[in-house]
């Protein structure tokens, strides 16, 4: 590999634009007081190229049975939800639990989707992916969002990020996810 190659997906349906490391959102562990917003030069960027809020998430979510076979992605996603619930004070309800577990399985596709991209460096959170897990937070019902009150929507809207750092970051425990979580 010569020193201007870039690297290949490890599957074509991982292909993501190439992008500079300054375009990404730098990753960080999630935390109730901060969240940025969508990458909106990005999302023009989607529009012009047709490709409408669920684009991305469709295309994750189609990874699914790729990294089935890899992890337990149920396991995993239902670590991050008990962790997050932990973390922020809410117990758990069948409810709830639901909607966080969700959230927290996508962010763990999206978060595997790119690193099986090639595309960003492990510090780095693509702007297509962002903008995915932000346009996800967007389309869970309101019906779903109603049992986290005001306290506890923070928690709703970081835990799709929360999945993502799971599966991002080399060796991050549901603990660590969400150890700046009160801070």
């Amino acid at each position: 590999m010569g020193i201007f190659s870039k690297p290949k997906p490890i599957d074509p349906m991982f292909t993501l634009p190439s992008v500079m490391s300054r375009e990404c959102v730098k990753i960080f562990l999630p935390n109730k007081s901060s969240y940025p917003m969508a990458n909106l030069r990005w999302i023009e960027i989607q529009y012009r190229n047709k490709q409408g809020p669920d684009y991305w998430i469709t295309k994750i979510y189609e990874s699914e049975d790729f990294f089935t076979s890899r992890i337990n992605l149920s396991e995993v996603a239902g670590s991050v939800s008990i962790s997050g619930c932990r973390a922020d004070g809410l117990s758990e309800t069948e409810e709830t639990f639901a909607t966080l577990f969700t959230s927290a399985k996508f962010g763990l596709l999206a978060g595997m989707f790119e690193g099986a991209s090639n595309t960003t460096k492990d510090e780095d959170c693509h702007p297509l992916t962002w903008n995915a897990l932000k346009f996800f937070n967007q389309s869970i019902n309101e019906e779903f969002k109603l049992p986290f009150a005001e306290k506890h929507q923070m928690l709703l809207e970081s835990m799709v990020y929360a999945g993502y750092v799971a599966a991002k970051l080399e060796k991050a425990t549901p603990e660590l996810v969400f150890s700046q979580w009160n801070r």
